[in-house]
């Protein structure tokens, strides 16, 4: 800790040394994240806007990439298009899987199911700026704004301009987007915008490892979306927007069978009403149904020396050397889900500012989510040497071995306000609390869950009766100015999160639902200091996560305590239909701890030149576990996630019409599997990667770009893996050049 303040001071010493003293007034960012329209220099929570011109300046071609080179953010740096749908989350500050609530205009752009991050639906042509808020935000949003919120803003309609945007990069990716206006008055405005990425996909396994991995292919990807906004503001006290979409994303997953595909139509609208200058009413609600045909192939190699059927993933029990390599590769189907999920949701929320000698505002609220899903699944056994000259084995039922139905839903209703409070003109005071209730098995849909063997073995069955939680979550922060230039905030809060549809519901080879599983609860403080002048900025926070009744993954074993609902599913207390090695089901047995600094800063050099900086020291752990069969050691900072990791950035402005970007991303030491043994960690060295971006002004209505990243193309990865199976480690992108132009009409 003293080491910690110490690299806070000097940092601000260094700023102080370089910066001009003069003061100037700074632009009004409201942070409508905050549901009470607070400036930036109003929050009590580490806050970042993220502009167009920061999007610009970015290598960037998805949400999740622009989001890497944020402090914080602790992605692996696999492109959202490269990724199934299953595994594509947000994490910050070392936390992640379902802790990070992303908002669309305020809507939450989560999959209903995985609780993942839909980057697929945003189109960062079409954004106009977003916001980041570190920390606990619970007792505004509730359910999974643990670690923090970021909530995506898009573009108004302001006139009946348009725009078209196109690239072309490395691998065969391409990107277009057209965005049209439709306005005569201000009082209603039309937005339609269409947009499809392709992406062919790199090879993510290292060259050398190729060989254990027969018939893997690339990942490619195909996202389309086409969206019709309504914006309306019929008087002068009433305004909103009425949104439609439909969404689809489709994917080839490495291998022949490897396919998925989701078709996601939304719908959601926002309605503002001023009952008086200081009194409003705002309300907005959504809807979404998605349908994923998701299917997991492998493929292997038939030895008949050995007459087995060998490769990486087909066989983990079959270890596949250089001598084992043939020209015979099988492709096969390994699973099949049909998934059916939809979500619905509503807000309801009255503010009012107030005159009085302290208090200046508060809002009041209530808010809905409903969510229920169902999974039909199909298994399929690694065919057999007998049968290799049967071409149709793929998709025989001879090699289902079971068939899955299971179905659940879950209702969230929270209720919540919050005040600001002003003592005197240099403090501010922010409160907010939140009550939720959470039922796990609505009465409406209930929990069930149905397996049967094809071979007529066994028949199990299992439902689960309603479970009902209640989380009180709340936030109190404080806001101090020191002087025209230096602020002082803290926090402390207490936020949570509840176990997704996927982990309560699906249930898969490695894997067992546990639909009782409970809520998670973080209770998290932080202390930061903002310093600005009109020639730099500068930010310091420090925070502290305690994570309680984490959810976390256990491995069965054998005639272990387990829940009776999973015992159940696994055939009886033996648990016959589980293997004691492979298969794993969640629980809330354990609790974490994390904990670190943030330091980021700005200047200008002059009118032509600009630079920034950030720094971020982050330290995960777990603190108790509650089962022996979890071998990760307590203490020990957690996979994938560095300790360290740091930026910079430098944009010169050649002469009015061209810009160029340089960045780099120092990625820290790491650990990659530490899962394998209590005692034996195995660790990766620190990487850098450079990008860099040239912007040229051709015309009024005219931009062209060009970007580079991983410039050098430097050979790194960011992702845990099991360290003897070296086929596991993935590869981050390696350069990617892409070139594109924007043309307004």
């Amino acid at each position: 800790m003293k080491k910690q303040f110490i690299l806070v001071s000097i940092a601000l010493l260094m700023f102080t040394k370089i910066a001009n003293a003069q003061t100037t007034e700074l632009e009004t960012q409201v942070v409508t994240s905050s549901k009470s329209q607070a400036k930036v220099e109003q929050m009590s929570l580490y806050t970042t806007i993220i502009s167009q011109d920061d999007i610009k300046k970015s290598t960037a071609q998805t949400l999740d990439q622009l989001l890497m080179g944020v402090p914080g953010f602790n992605f692996n740096s696999i492109p959202s298009t490269q990724t199934d749908p299953t595994g594509q989350s947000t994490k910050l500050r070392g936390v992640g899987t379902a802790r990070v609530l992303v908002l669309l205009d305020g809507i939450p752009l989560l999959d209903p199911f995985y609780s993942t991050t839909q980057f697929f639906k945003i189109q960062l042509a079409n954004v106009d700026h977003i916001e980041v808020v570190r920390g606990g935000n619970s007792s505004i949003w509730g359910n999974m704004a643990v670690a923090g919120v970021v909530n995506v803003i898009t573009k108004r309609v302001k006139d009946n301009s348009g725009v078209v945007n196109v690239s072309y990069g490395s691998f065969g990716s391409n990107n277009v987007s057209i965005s049209k206006n439709f306005t005569e008055k201000k009082e209603l405005g039309i937005n339609l915008s269409v947009d499809q990425m392709d992406s062919r996909g790199y090879g993510m396994t290292p060259i050398e490892l190729n060989y254990q991995l027969p018939g893997r292919g690339l990942n490619n990807a195909k996202n389309t979306n086409i969206q019709l906004t309504t914006y309306f503001a019929p008087t002068a006290d009433l305004n909103g927007f009425l949104r439609m979409g439909y969404h689809t994303q489709e994917q080839d997953i490495a291998y022949q069978y490897g396919n998925n595909l989701m078709k996601s139509p939304d719908v959601a609208g926002v309605l503002n009403k001023k009952i008086s200058d200081d009194k409003e009413f705002s309300f907005s609600g959504w809807s979404q149904l998605v349908s994923l045909d998701k299917n997991n192939g492998a493929a292997c190699y038939y030895v008949s020396a050995s007459g087995l059927c060998k490769g990486g993933y087909a066989s983990s029990t079959n270890s596949t050397s250089t001598s084992d390599v043939t020209d015979t590769v099988y492709q096969y189907l390994r699973q099949k889900d049909i998934q059916q999920y939809r979500e619905s949701g509503a807000s309801l929320l009255f503010s009012e500012k107030i005159k009085g000698k302290y208090f200046k505002d508060y809002q009041v609220g209530i808010d809905f989510r409903k969510i229920a899903g169902s999974d039909y699944q199909e298994n399929y056994a690694i065919p057999s040497v007998t049968t290799y000259g049967d071409t149709k084995y793929k998709w025989s039922q001879y090699y289902k071995t079971s068939v899955v139905n299971a179905s659940g839903s879950q209702l969230y209703a929270g209720l919540f306000a919050q005040a600001r409070i002003t003592p005197d003109e240099k403090t501010t005071i922010n409160l907010s609390s939140r009550i939720d209730t959470y039922n796990g098995n609505t009465s409406a849909v209930p929990r069930s869950y149905a397996s049967s063997s094809t071979s007529g073995l066994t028949t199990t069955t299992a439902s689960a009766s309603s479970t009902n939680k209640t989380s009180f979550n709340p936030n109190i922060g404080l806001r101090r100015e020191i002087d025209d230039h230096l602020s002082l905030r803290g926090s402390v809060y207490k936020s949570f999160r509840g176990p997704g549809l996927n982990q309560t519901v699906r249930s898969y080879s490695s894997a067992i639902a546990n639909p009782e599983l409970s809520l998670e609860t973080l209770y998290g403080k932080e202390l930061g200091l903002d310093w600005n002048t009109d020639k730099a900025t500068f930010n310091a926070t420090y925070f502290y996560y305690d994570i309680k009744n984490m959810i976390t993954t256990y491995k069965v074993v054998a005639n272990s305590s387990v829940p009776t609902v999973v015992s159940q599913m696994c055939g009886g207390d033996s648990l016959p239909n589980c293997s004691s090695t492979g298969t794993s089901f969640g629980t809330n047995n354990d609790d974490g701890i994390s904990k670190g600094i943030e330091l980021s800063g700005k200047y200008i050099f002059t009118p032509e030149l600009t630079a920034g900086a950030w720094y971020t020291n982050t330290n995960t752990f777990m603190s108790w576990k509650g089962t022996s069969s979890i071998t990760t050691p307590l203490g020990v900072q957690s996979v994938a996630i560095p300790k360290i990791m740091a930026g910079a950035s430098m944009t010169y402005k050649l002469n009015e019409k061209t810009q160029t970007t340089f960045q780099a991303r120092y990625i820290g030491k790491m650990y990659t599997d530490i899962t394998s043994s209590t005692s034996t960690y195995y660790e990766q060295g620190a990487n850098i990667v450079y990008d860099t971006n040239l912007r040229y002004k051709y015309s009024r209505e005219t931009d062209v770009f060009m970007s580079i990243a991983n410039l050098l193309n430097k050979s790194y990865s960011e992702n845990d893996y099991v360290v003897a199976q070296q086929y596991s480690r993935t590869l981050s992108p390696p350069r990617v050049i892409t070139i594109g132009a924007k043309v307004g009409f």
